[in-house]
């Protein structure tokens, strides 16, 4: 009985526990560099003219190699070699479609590429990648095509956020749809920074974002109240409108900052959450860099703007301290 209860002194089976994060890290920087030197020695063998049928053949056994250890392997070394395996083929691929296609086969060849390998890609990496690809290359080839309007980029905008509130404010989708999501949400902070261009700003009609933006934040903000019941009667309206007033008066990606804020602080997603408290400024400084007005009027702005953040604040704390003394007394 002694010996049964005593602990074993004998290790554990080799490989059954996961290795530190440093060695993981390592093994990761690993996969990286093979990946590239591996790309190196296909650019001075193989892939010498973009025109040639080899250099796109050559991206798509990349991206099939790629694909095929993603799914089977899970060491890290081999994970990132994957990684750097599938955005050299994607590279690849992409050059040789611009070489001798448009942009719009482009495009709809990325489109058809991502669906059919998000489902075999278990890596989160290369679904986040692959996603953020075709929405980039999608908004360009809208930007860049003569016979599209630019404002149609506000549709890749309102899919992007419904993508977005799809993938993490619902409990329907999958845990795989996350990665997308992501990629989604990085989208949708980037594109409205298209502002800070000249070239670009005067293409594009931007009040439709602002409409997307707020439609967003009170889409989370109604999801929240559904959730917690967590405004009553006249704050639930105040907030309605003043998210809706932040969304149509200021840049298009602040609503979408504040909503990715309110969203990640409700379903506990720490990225989400810091995304958020990260781009809420810097869509504040861009708002403030892209006004028509002088110094002054900018500076009475700021001053107006920081009373009314003091005002909602103390009535907030007054709200919470209602109802936790409602909470109490019931």
């Amino acid at each position: 009985m002694t010996d049964l209860a005593a602990p074993s002194s004998e290790p554990p089976p080799r490989g059954s526990e996961p290795p530190p994060w440093y060695v993981a890290l390592l093994h990761g920087l690993g996969g990286l560099i093979a990946g590239f030197l591996l790309l190196s020695f296909l650019t001075e063998t193989v892939l010498d003219d973009p025109e040639d049928l080899t250099f796109g053949f050559t991206g798509c056994l990349l991206i099939a190699a790629a694909a095929v250890i993603a799914r089977f392997q899970s060491h890290p070394f081999l994970r990132l070699f994957a990684l750097s395996l599938s955005l050299a083929g994607y590279a690849a691929f992409c050059v040789y479609l611009l070489k001798n296609f448009d942009l719009g086969t482009l495009a709809a060849t990325l489109v058809l590429v991502t669906a059919g390998l998000y489902a075999l890609y278990r890596d989160a990496l290369h679904r986040f990648f692959s996603v953020l690809l075709m929405l980039i290359v999608l908004a360009y080839w809208v930007l860049e095509e003569g016979g599209i309007p630019a404002d149609a980029v506000h549709g890749l905008l309102l899919l992007a956020a419904a993508a977005t509130i799809w993938a993490f404010g619902t409990t329907a989708a999958p845990r795989a749809a996350r990665a997308g999501g992501y990629a989604a949400m990085i989208f949708l902070l980037g594109l409205p920074h298209l502002v800070l261009f000249p070239d670009v700003d005067r293409e594009i009609v931007w009040w439709p974002a602002r409409i997307v933006g707020a439609g967003f934040a009170l889409a989370v903000l109604w999801q929240i109240h559904r959730a917690y019941r967590a405004f009553q009667g006249a704050w639930l309206a105040a907030a309605t409108i003043g998210v809706a007033a932040v969304g149509a008066a200021t840049t298009p990606g602040l609503a979408f900052a504040i909503g990715l804020l309110a969203l990640g602080f409700w379903r506990s997603e720490r990225i989400l959450t810091a995304l958020g408290l990260l781009f809420v400024p810097v869509f504040i400084v861009v708002f403030y860099y892209d006004l028509q007005l002088t110094l002054l009027d900018k500076s009475l702005m700021l001053m107006a703007g920081g009373a009314a953040l003091l005002a909602l604040r103390q009535g907030l704390v007054h709200w919470a301290r209602r109802r936790r003394l409602a909470e109490e007394a019931a």
